[in-house]
């Protein structure tokens, strides 16, 4: 295949022109084409509007953080070994336990909010 724009031999499965960059459009259709009628993509999903995306994703916040307060607590004193792993550089002893316990409970209150964030918007015809 040639080049429209400067006659530069390509091979077929080529998107750019090395010679002059020039893009070649495909039949296929982009991520974006694709992704565009998942309600996660869309700014307005299946009846709400934006001002009342945000209103429910301040709403779920609430519950998001106390999940991640509760597992993380729960994480830290009820696994006791978690609490008992130290690290010694140069004289200073660190327990990455309790950084452990709160990365997990943030964890599993990200995948909450936006779990029960992607379903509401579902919710909605």
């Amino acid at each position: 295949m040639h080049c429209p724009d400067c006659g530069y031999e390509v091979d077929d499965q080529a998107v750019f022109c090395p010679q002059c960059r020039h893009h070649f459009e495909s039949g296929e259709p982009g991520p974006l084409e694709i992704l565009a009628g998942d309600p996660l993509f869309e700014e307005e999903a299946m009846g709400f509007s934006t001002k009342e995306l945000r209103h429910l994703e301040i709403e779920l916040l609430q519950p998001s953080l106390f999940l991640a307060l509760v597992v993380s607590a729960g994480l830290y004193f009820l696994v006791s070994p978690l609490q008992l792993i130290t690290i010694s550089i140069a004289g200073l002893s660190i327990a990455p336990g309790a950084g452990i316990a709160p990365l997990i409970g943030m964890g599993v209150g990200l995948i909450f909010f936006y779990t029960v964030r992607h379903s509401l918007r579902k919710f909605r015809a």
